[in-house]
């Protein structure tokens, strides 16, 4: 069991400081604190929220360090609300869950956990300029973080590449079931568990709360102090880009690097072989990306990709990432759709109009149209892309192909 009492010391020493420490409730005996500092009621506030699991005491050190630490110049741009720890009974009894055997971050919707109970009354009323949560990932071999934002610069790959330097990166392409990129996911809000709205982060972003929301995950394997350091730099990386102090650079988005492999020699492009588990997996996918459903296509193409070798396995994954594209348009990620876009359009245009039963003329097409008008809508305009160039895939099921009788899925298929 470790002691509260250091965090309460901590916590009120800041009062020292010109802090204003207010208790917000006490549960289990435990106090959970809300640290305040403010020069001006008129500036942005920033929300940083610490300790929603137990045994994840980085989150909650994190906090109080930030505080202690706390730069006279961010007091004359923000004003700060911090609660170090929401989870004293899960932080003492080194517990992700809190006294009722709970997961605070997904029981928004509950009306019986207390801890819930004082983030609804603290919130109450507020628009916070950002909000930063702070975490820790025993699995995870670095640091990585989550990103919700709407209508502003996202502040993620500054961060990832600040935090670069003290921890090493979760550089996996996907983390949690996510599509990430050196460090940065872009979550997708339709997951059903997301979307039913028991998720605290989510629920903060959803009922606009806030306009960026960040989750910060530190690698539980380093060293406390270096967990710490990963989520004081990404504080501080965040406010310099809120603030507009730091100048993110506009990325080179025609610069989509093609490996060697991705070349393909005219006399090489052959249509594989497809086994009856191919073809299931591929119309799904196509079933999934006509009906918009591209996260879940992105899944059903993946099966297919991994059980083929180049350069076939190049098609399928043009097809992917033009579904990542898409996947990252419905949630208004300028770079990464532009990304997506090139990285699919280098790959398909390599391929003949017709491959696979796939119409891919009609695809590039689409892909050039859609990349431009991503481009000219630039991005603080993507909620106004034009859904008809939104592909998709006009497909007929070649007559040799193993398996059921040939088939149709696309634009004018009569089983849509």
């Amino acid at each position: 069991m470790r002691d509260y009492n250091e965090v309460v010391k901590r916590t009120e020493a800041l009062s020292r400081r010109g802090a204003c420490v207010d208790v917000l409730d006490r549960i289990n005996g435990y106090p959970v604190f809300c640290v305040s500092r403010c020069t001006d009621p008129s500036l942005p506030a920033i929300y940083v929220n610490g300790g929603t699991h137990g045994d994840e005491p980085a989150g909650m050190q994190g906090a109080l360090a930030f505080l202690e630490a706390l730069q006279e110049r961010w007091l004359d741009r923000f004003q700060f609300d911090v609660i170090p720890c929401l989870n004293p009974y899960g932080y003492v009894h080194n517990t992700r869950l809190n006294a009722q055997e709970v997961d605070i971050n997904w029981a928004f919707l509950r009306k019986d956990v207390p801890e819930i109970d004082v983030i609804k009354r603290f919130i109450q009323g507020r628009k916070f300029a950002a909000i930063m949560d702070l975490h820790e990932d025993w699995e995870s071999p670095g640091y990585y973080l989550y990103e919700q934002v709407r209508g502003l610069t996202p502040a993620g790959p500054p961060i990832a590449q600040r935090v670069a330097g003290v921890c090493p990166l979760n550089t996996q392409s996907k983390i949690e079931g996510e599509i990430a990129e050196n460090g940065v996911i872009f979550p997708d809000l339709q997951v059903e568990k997301r979307r039913l709205g028991g998720g605290v982060p989510i629920a903060l972003f959803k009922q606009a709360y806030t306009d960026r929301l960040i989750t910060s995950e530190s690698p539980s394997a380093l060293t406390m102090d270096v967990r710490v350091q990963a989520h004081l730099v990404a504080l501080e990386t965040m406010l310099e880009v809120h603030a507009g102090g730091l100048r993110v650079g506009k990325p080179d988005l025609k610069s989509a690097r093609m490996k060697r492999a991705y070349h393909i020699n005219a006399e090489d492009v052959v249509e594989p072989a497809m086994s009856v588990e191919d073809w299931m997996n591929f119309e799904k996918g196509v079933r999934l990306f006509n009906g918009r459903e591209h996260w879940e296509s992105h899944e059903a193409w993946e099966q297919v990709w991994r059980r083929h070798t180049e350069p076939s396995r190049i098609f399928f994954q043009g097809l992917i990432q033009l579904a990542a594209a898409y996947h990252q348009l419905q949630r208004g990620i300028y770079h990464g759709t532009v990304k997506h876009y090139n990285n699919s359009y280098f790959k398909l245009k390599q391929f003949p109009r017709r491959f696979l039963g796939v119409d891919v003329g009609v695809l590039k097409r689409k892909i050039e149209h859609g990349l431009a008008e991503v481009e000219r809508l630039g991005p603080e305009r993507m909620d106004e892309f034009p859904q008809d160039l939104v592909a998709e895939v006009i497909f007929v099921r070649p007559p040799r192909a193993e398996g059921r009788a040939r088939g149709v899925c696309g634009l004018h298929a009569a089983n849509r």
